[in-house]
């Protein structure tokens, strides 16, 4: 009696069931890359008497990947985020200097699939930049 009404009632949700017309978009999925880096850093400053300065150096890059629509999908946006900062001094320790840099890109790259899990991309890049160095002497 149980597993007849069990039957019964499964068949009826199952029918029950709206049918769906509506299509999934398309899946573009976004692939993210983020690098943090602490490390050494070293400049050669040559103006008036040249001198190298060392010290310690943070950096961020930011990639970001994703399909557009254009071109049956076989476009590929790409935005890249990169910057560093740097507190040097140069080696007989009476001079610092303070330094940054900030690097943005922006591109469309074709796809062209070479091989089963290989693709290779082409295109080209918008680029701004900017950045300083200041020595406090």
């Amino acid at each position: 009696m149980y597993t007849l009404l069990s039957l019964l009632l499964c068949a009826t949700l199952s029918t029950a069931a709206p049918a769906d017309t509506v299509q999934a978009a398309a899946v573009r999925p976004v692939e993210r890359a983020t690098m943090y880096g602490l490390g050494w850093a070293n400049q050669y400053d040559t103006y008036l008497s040249p001198q190298e300065y060392r010290g310690i150096e943070f950096r961020l890059s930011r990639e970001s990947l994703r399909r557009t629509r254009w071109a049956d999908g076989r476009l590929v946006r790409q935005a890249f985020f990169q910057g560093y900062a740097n507190y040097t001094h140069n080696h007989v320790d009476n001079n610092n200097a303070l330094g940054a840099l900030l690097n943005w890109n922006w591109g469309l790259h074709y796809d062209f699939p070479v091989a089963r899990g290989l693709h290779l991309l082409a295109g080209g890049l918008a680029d701004l930049s900017g950045g300083f160095l200041w020595n406090f002497r």
